[in-house]
């Protein structure tokens, strides 16, 4: 339903294919009356089966796409194999769109220990609030460090969603989803609106960005997910209007106090129909902004010591952090009050201080992780 009912789920032209794999790669030919799987066993050598039928028109093989779906649960119903090949499925895929760019939507319930890619378990709560906690939030070896940059390279862009009851080991590549102990009352809305939302928002591929800044200041340092092979350019294999990105701005000499500073933040990437596009925004920040931010750095510096969070969830946040957008980061960070003694059917506004009276009651509701 959400892939044939979200707007702008497929650009005209676009084309999907479905794999499927658990320690065997599953390909699906959909361009005959009915599904057909060719499996690849051989993972250490892997290849794509498939000259042609591997991707094809969604309308115009719905039928072949809907049966195969339909199918599945039944098929993999008895499967217990919990040794999922996922970086020989990477590096499949990469093989199947190298020449057109694309992308992909993994789905994952274990830690992919079979293969090239393989990880073992290394979550350890002795680690946790010491200098060695920051070995658990990277990758444990180059390969999927190297994967991904060969995707950016193509134009391929990797969202995973996570479906995990034990340890999975977020610190891998893509955008992450994260529903650990997934529960369908609890979270299937979460899942069902968050996989519209990726199907649905506007996407553009092979996306290169640069932040240029007027005389006296210069950008030091970048924050975000991306790759970069200079000191000025961000390579990104997709993006989107959810992501967002940080950056450090230093002095470079003195600022002429008669004329304003200004940022500029350029875009050139290629849309989902094949046009190259170009994008521009200059912004003029003035001193009641600087002084706001000046204001929270004085206050922020208490550092708070929070619970003992799994190196999953804490390095999924670290992720959702470095790309969300300012409305959405206000959301997550600040706490939820609704004011008790002025209910309204409309959403209430932000919340200041001098709001709070003596005769105004606020409810407060809060998310426990556990």
């Amino acid at each position: 339903d959400i892939l044939y009912n979200s707007q702008n789920s497929i650009p005209p032209g676009g084309k999907i294919g479905i794999i499927t794999f658990d320690k065997d790669i599953h390909f699906y030919n959909l361009q005959l009356e009915q599904a057909q799987m060719l499996v690849v066993s051989d993972i250490n050598d892997v290849f794509v089966p498939l000259s042609s039928g591997l991707l094809v028109d969604p309308t115009q093989s719905r039928l072949v796409i809907e049966g195969l779906l339909d199918s599945l649960p039944a098929m993999f119903a008895e499967n217990k194999i919990i040794e999922p090949v996922l970086g020989a499925v990477v590096k499949a895929v990469h093989m199947a769109l190298n020449e057109t760019g694309g992308k992909l939507l993994i789905f994952q319930t274990a830690l992919p220990t079979l293969g090239p890619g393989s990880i073992r378990h290394r979550e350890d709560s002795k680690l946790y609030n010491t200098d060695k906690e920051k070995t658990l939030f990277g990758p444990q070896d180059n390969y999927y460090k190297t994967l991904a940059v060969n995707c950016v390279d193509s134009g391929i862009c990797i969202d995973l969603f996570l479906f995990p009851n034990t340890y999975i080991d977020v610190a891998t590549i893509g955008e992450t989803y994260f529903y650990p102990n997934f529960d369908a009352q609890r979270d299937g809305e979460k899942f069902v609106h968050e996989l519209k939302q990726n199907f649905s928002r506007e996407f553009g591929y092979n996306a290169l960005m640069r932040i240029r800044c007027s005389n006296g200041l210069k950008v030091a340092d970048h924050f975000g997910n991306f790759n970069m092979r200079n000191t000025t350019d961000l390579e990104l294999a997709g993006i989107d209007s959810d992501k967002a990105f940080g950056a450090l701005l230093k002095y470079d000499g003195k600022l002429d106090e008669k004329t304003d500073a200004y940022i500029q933040c350029a875009l050139l990437y290629t849309t989902s129909s094949g046009q190259p596009l170009r994008g521009g925004k200059k912004c003029n920040f003035q001193l009641r902004y600087v002084l706001v931010l000046l204001i929270y750095k004085k206050l922020i510096n208490v550092r708070i010591v929070g619970a003992n969070l799994t190196s999953d969830v804490r390095v999924h946040c670290m992720r959702l952090i470095k790309s969300i957008g300012v409305s959405e980061s206000i959301a997550l960070f600040y706490p939820r009050l609704f004011p008790v003694h002025n209910l309204s059917d409309q959403r209430p506004s932000c919340l200041r201080k001098s709001d709070i009276g003596a005769n105004t009651f606020y409810h407060s509701t809060f998310t426990v992780a556990e």
